[in-house]
């Protein structure tokens, strides 16, 4: 369908070289309207969004209320865009930091109820091969091309190791390459189903009213794996290691040959809720016992899967999140021992 060019846009949510996520007023509605340009090699194109319109049409339904509705869609060449109803309710991140603790963890309670009695119920075997493709795709092969791309990246994981703010970690080629040769790796980490997954869940992903509703948005088709840990573990991304701050920092890094320093980060609410999740994993997923250690895995893939998206954003901070994906993988690794 092609859409109506005459709109207001009030204001801009987020904008980046290729994309632009925009409230608009049309007629007497207001509407949240997502464009996306096509990609050079490094900027992820068009089709993108494409696909999470195609996943909002295909689920809404059976997850009315929940996701946001969308309205509309135009296609051009070289642009795709859509239109999505607007709630007017602050994020999880945005509840945090204005002291509402409580009902971010009412409502982040709620979506956890929700993903795994709604979203996680229609459930399918785990294929096999797929987890090796995930940390060779998302993992290793990301890091390769980005190290390629940037000099800063080429000094810090040359070595065997990596000095993190004063923790030596073993770096994170060497030990990827490493874990990826052993056997039991496999059986550790493999999800025991596959199932529908938000894939991008992240505080700023969830919009939570004060009694506790929330809507789900900007979800992620681009995963290889479909399962909880992902999901879950995006939640740790958060919680765990303050994602919301890293991406909206600016700060340089200190970097001396393998040692690299900065703002280690930290939020007592954010902890809080990191805390709560950490003991509600075991009645989530019942009989893994190791739940928390196979989380820190992915925690660490996804900071490796958004190296591009930073090289390009904001290469300044590109270091940091290699180093906190390093630092990851070696306190996984140094738990499986």
């Amino acid at each position: 369908m092609t859409l109506d060019s005459s709109y207001q846009i009030i204001r801009e949510f987020k904008r980046n070289p290729s994309s632009v996520t925009a409230l608009i007023k049309r007629e007497n509605s207001y509407l949240v309207r997502k464009t996306a340009l096509s990609g050079s090699e490094r900027i992820p194109s068009y089709l993108r969004l494409q696909r999470q319109y195609e996943w909002l049409k295909a689920h809404e339904p059976n997850l009315q209320g929940f996701v946001p509705k969308v309205t509309s869609s135009d296609k051009g060449k070289g642009y795709f865009s859509y239109e999505m109803e607007y709630w007017d309710m602050p994020n999880l991140h945005e509840l945090i930091i204005s002291g509402k603790t409580r009902e971010a963890q009412t409502s982040l309670d709620r979506v956890l109820e929700f993903l795994f009695q709604n979203m996680y119920s229609e459930r399918s075997s785990w294929p096999q091969g797929l987890l090796q493709e995930y940390i060779r795709e998302k993992m290793l092969k990301r890091v390769e091309s980005v190290v390629a791309w940037s000099p800063s990246l080429q000094q810090i994981a040359s070595s065997p190791t990596l000095v993190v703010n004063g923790k030596e970690c073993e770096n994170f080629i060497p030990l990827i390459r490493r874990l990826l040769e052993n056997p039991k790796l496999n059986s550790f980490l493999e999800p025991p189903y596959t199932c529908t997954i938000h894939g991008d869940l992240t505080a700023e992903n969830i919009l939570a009213g004060p009694d506790g509703s929330f809507i789900l948005i900007d979800m992620d088709t681009e995963n290889i794996i479909h399962a909880p840990y992902l999901d879950l573990s995006k939640l740790m991304q958060s919680f765990h290691s303050f994602y919301e701050f890293r991406s909206a920092s600016s700060d340089e890094p200190v970097i001396r040959d393998n040692t690299i320093c900065f703002d280690p980060c930290s939020d007592n609410q954010y902890t809080e809720l990191y805390r709560s999740l950490l003991r509600r994993l075991p009645s989530l997923m019942p009989g893994k016992l190791e739940l928390e250690t196979i989380l820190l895995f992915f925690e660490a893939s996804h900071f490796t899967r958004m190296l591009p998206y930073r090289f390009v954003e904001n290469s300044t901070t590109l270091p940091v999140f290699y180093a906190i994906a390093t630092e990851l993988l070696h306190e996984f690794n140094q738990r499986i021992q």
